[in-house]
């Protein structure tokens, strides 16, 4: 069989589309996905991965959005519309706005949370920046690991510590302190977790403050985690957004989704898990909240609890 070069070039020319797949970010009423001709339908959820060989339709009234190479579209019609066509509709958004930045987000912690390889691979690489911004953090020095959730920003209010566990039965000696070494609070604990109520401990927006456990007359320690009280955290994250066209647009779970980003943007890491552990409490099958929290709790060093909900636990 021979091939014209305006053939294999037009092949050529449309190989990437076929090699990458839509994700759907949203549905409202029945949308129905038929993965070839003749296949039975598909009904569309969130998370949901599409190839672009299928065809599409929507019930009466429903719709559904797609994000495809860092873009969005709205999918309507109660006509048969071929994936690959709706694809390659322009779309004239700027990638430089909030609602690009975002769904360039949403691109990347998809692509992260693809496989537990991805996890683990990804893992290393926001580990090795960590360690860059965060002193000690990756040194084998320090033999009590923690995760990023409480570094950053955090809200003057009640805060759960956390960080891992270390064979024997020696109680874990935890301690808040000012870059000066003056301490607000030093407590003793048998399990691997304390909460306190910032608000209650004196400490003021502005300082850097750090916390550090140690174990065994401190021969065992964790690296010391940095912060920042914001009271306003939260505030700010909504107000960087709000009068953003896509924000106004989006439906509730987007906007949860979008303030999630924000707030990680803003490195109030504490309130965007929040968010992601709310919106999967309403929802827990859903796949797209799934893989965006597994991206997340990857990247704030909870690798396990990140395997773990990629595989479906």
């Amino acid at each position: 069989m021979k091939f014209s070069l305006l053939t294999v070039l037009c092949f050529l020319m449309f190989l990437p589309l076929f090699a990458q797949k839509a994700t759907v970010l949203h549905c409202s009423g029945r949308v129905n996905y038929y993965a070839a001709s003749g296949a039975s339908p598909k009904k569309l959820y969130p998370g949901m991965e599409l190839s672009p060989t299928g065809r599409l339709r929507c019930n009466k009234g429903a719709s559904a959005k797609l994000l495809y190479n860092k873009k969005s579209f709205l999918v309507k019609s109660t006509q048969f519309q071929d994936v690959a066509e709706l694809l390659q509709v322009n779309d004239n958004s700027s990638s430089l706005g909030f609602g690009g930045r975002f769904l360039n987000f949403l691109t990347e912690s998809i692509h992260e949370s693809e496989s537990t390889d991805k996890l683990q691979e990804n893992h290393r690489r926001y580990m090795n920046k960590a360690g860059a911004a965060i002193k000690g953090y990756s040194s084998k020095e320090y033999t009590i690991t923690t995760d990023l959730l409480t570094s950053g920003v955090l809200p003057a209010e009640s805060v759960r510590f956390t960080w891992g566990k270390l064979p024997g039965a020696s109680p874990y000696k935890f301690a808040l302190m000012d870059e000066s070494g003056n301490v607000y609070a030093q407590i003793q604990a048998r399990d691997t977790f304390i909460t306190l109520d910032l608000s209650e401990l004196g400490i003021k927006r502005g300082p850097v403050y750090q916390w550090q456990v140690c174990q065994d007359e401190q021969i065992n320690c964790s690296a010391p985690m940095t912060f920042e009280l914001d009271p306003a955290s939260h505030a700010k994250a909504l107000d960087a957004i709000e009068k953003s066209a896509d924000y106004q647009s989006a439906s509730d779970a987007e906007k949860q989704l979008m303030l999630a980003y924000q707030l990680e943007q803003n490195r109030a890491y504490y309130q965007a898990n929040r968010y992601y552990q709310r919106l999967l409490k309403k929802e827990p099958e859903n796949q797209l909240y799934r893989r965006l929290y597994s991206a997340f709790l990857m990247r704030t060093n909870r690798l396990n609890e990140s395997l773990s909900l990629q595989r479906g636990g």
